[in-house]
C-alpha cells in the first residue's frame, strides 16, 4: 500500500462526485415509464462493480498522474450541460423501451448524439488514467460497450418515432461520440431550435 497523495485523495473525491452526480440523473433526471429497463439495471450493477474495482485499484496501485482531474472535470461538466440542456424535455433511461416524441438538439446536443455516454466513457477513462492497474482500462472498455450497445438501440428508437426523419438529418449533421468537424457543428438538428 501506498501512502496517500493530495493526487490519490483527489482522484477519489473526484471520481466519487462523478459517480454520485450520475446515479443521481438515474434517480431524479431521467423518466421512468413503468419500470426501469433490466438493461439499467446491468448497467448501474456493473457500474457500481466498477466504482469498487476502481477503489481498490487505486489505493493499491495509485498512478500520481494530475491528467485524471481534467478528465473528471470533463465528465462533470458534460453531464451537467446535458442535463440542463434536457431537464425540460426529459430523455428517458437507457434501454427504455418507449418511443421518442421529442429530440434533444441544443447544448452539447450540437456536438454529439449521445453526450451523456460521452461524460460516462470520460469518467471511466479517469479512473483507469488515476491507477496503474490493468483491470479500470477493462471497466472502460465493459461499460463503453455498454454505453455503444444502448447508444445504437436508441438511434433505433429515434429512427422508428415520429420524429424518424428528423433524427436521420440530426445523424447526418452531428456525431455520435466525437463532433463532426465542418460547416454544420454548431448548428445542431434542422427544424429543432437548440436550447442551451
Amino acid at each position: 500500500m501506498h501512502p496517500i497523495s493530495w493526487n490519490l485523495l483527489l482522484s477519489v473525491t473526484l471520481s466519487t462526485v462523478c459517480f454520485a452526480a450520475f446515479t443521481w440523473g438515474v434517480k431524479r433526471h431521467f423518466l421512468v415509464h413503468q419500470r426501469v429497463p433490466s438493461g439499467t439495471v446491468v448497467m448501474g450493477a456493473l457500474g457500481l462493480l466498477g466504482m469498487g474495482v476502481f477503489l481498490v485499484s487505486v489505493v493499491m496501485q495509485p498512478h500520481g498522474a494530475a491528467m485524471p482531474v481534467a478528465l473528471y472535470a470533463a465528465s462533470l461538466t458534460l453531464f451537467l450541460w446535458a442535463v440542463v440542456a434536457t431537464r425540460r424535455q426529459r430523455l428517458t433511461l437507457a434501454f427504455s423501451e418507449d418511443s421518442p416524441q421529442h429530440l434533444a438538439a441544443g447544448g452539447p446536443y450540437r456536438f454529439v448524439r449521445h453526450p451523456f455516454y460521452v461524460s460516462y466513457m470520460l469518467f471511466w477513462l479517469a479512473n483507469a488514467v488515476a491507477t496503474a492497474a490493468w483491470a479500470p482500462w477493462i471497466v472502460l472498455a465493459a461499460m463503453s460497450g455498454i454505453y455503444v450497445l444502448a447508444a445504437v438501440r436508441e438511434e433505433g428508437k429515434f429512427m422508428r418515432s415520429t420524429v424518424g426523419d428528423l433524427y436521420e438529418e440530426y445523424r447526418r449533421q452531428t456525431g455520435m461520440f466525437f463532433p463532426k468537424i465542418g460547416p454544420g457543428l454548431l448548428k445542431g438538428a434542422p427544424g429543432v431550435a437548440p436550447r442551451a
